[in-house]
């Protein structure tokens, strides 16, 4: 027994450790790949405060701003699925299973056509918390009074979906720009310095604690014992502050979270560990292909992100399947008789 548990945290200090080094090599991309790509010197030397007015331009107003805010996001949003899914005990889930996604993105669309400038960071993170919040507490309180996990989970994803398309509609209505189209999707396009700073300030106080009660639910379908409430509350906080930034990116924190999960098994404080890194080079990578794949032209990332995590979904479905067939995912899922979240 000893023997497999010290095999068994090697290979999970290997998968985290291997997931932490994708971050700088997939930023490094991030940071030199372009419409105007960068050589190694000349990146490093902008770095260290030199280079052509040009290129510091490029790197320091453009560049780097998206990129630190997209590590942060990622991880995040990462952090917050798997809370989500040890909470609701599906691995298919993440901030749009229980409808906080859209409702801080709702909230923060609403506070801007409020008078909001949504060049201030923090008015509309608090707008995305409170609206991420309220989203999730109704959630949680219908999650002991609906039978079944997946039925919750399924009308979670209702309501984000109608919270979606009313984020959508307002965002339309109110602002004519393309900017505000693109963050209704979800997007890092225009985001400056200043809001690299206030995430950064916000968002690894509760990914961390959301890591230390993932690691305390422990091994299993679901977190143990009464960490479930605060579970809640920390995906809420991340999912609002997160979205605040970058608009509901799609599903992130599913593919971010499953890939985790399959890397180091049915622990959930691994997994979290594992997902933090991976969400962030997900977000990284995903945010680079946007704004190069059809250059000039910036694709919204979150509409890339749509279907990289539905193949990993749909990856995951059939692996779960085959582990443990059909009867097996629908018990694991919680619609067995008495099942509640």
């Amino acid at each position: 027994m000893a023997v497999v548990w010290v095999r068994s945290v090697v290979w999970r200090s290997l998968v985290v450790v291997a997931a932490v080094g994708s971050v700088p090599a997939v930023a490094w991309a991030a940071l030199t790949v372009g419409a105007f790509p960068l050589g190694f010197g000349e990146a490093v030397e902008v770095l260290r405060g030199g280079g052509r007015p040009q290129v510091r331009l490029i790197v320091w107003e453009l560049r780097l701003p998206r990129l630190l805010v997209a590590v942060a996001v990622g991880a995040g949003l990462a952090v917050a699925g798997v809370l989500v899914q040890g909470v609701a005990g599906v691995r298919l889930v993440d901030g749009r299973g229980l409808g906080a996604a859209s409702g801080a993105a709702l909230a923060c669309v609403v506070a801007a056509g409020a008078g909001a400038a949504v060049s201030v960071p923090w008015v509309l993170m608090a707008a995305g918390v409170v609206g991420a919040g309220a989203v999730a507490a109704v959630w949680w309180w219908l999650g002991s009074r609906v039978r079944g996990v997946l039925g919750v989970v399924g009308l979670g994803l209702g309501v984000d979906a109608v919270l979606s398309v009313g984020a959508a509609v307002l965002a339309a209505v109110w602002f004519g720009g393309e900017a505000v189209r693109h963050w209704a999707l979800g997007s890092l396009a225009g985001l400056d310095l200043g809001w690299a700073w206030a995430v950064w300030l916000v968002v690894p106080v509760p990914a961390v604690a959301g890591v230390v009660v993932a690691w305390s639910g422990g091994e299993g379908p679901r977190l143990r014992g009464g960490w479930s409430g605060a579970g809640v509350v920390l995906a809420a906080l991340l999912v609002g502050v997160c979205v605040s930034a970058v608009g509901p990116v799609a599903l992130v924190g599913v593919g971010a979270g499953l890939l985790a999960a399959w890397a180091v098994g049915g622990h959930w404080g691994w997994a979290a560990l594992a997902a933090a890194p991976l969400g962030a080079s997900l977000l990284l990578a995903v945010d680079l292909v946007a704004r190069t794949l059809v250059a000039p032209v910036e694709i919204p990332a979150g509409l890339l992100a749509l279907p990289v995590a539905l193949l990993v979904m749909a990856v995951g479905v059939v692996v779960l399947v085959g582990r443990a067939g059909v009867d097996g995912v629908v018990e694991r899922a919680g619609v067995a008789p008495g099942g509640r979240v």
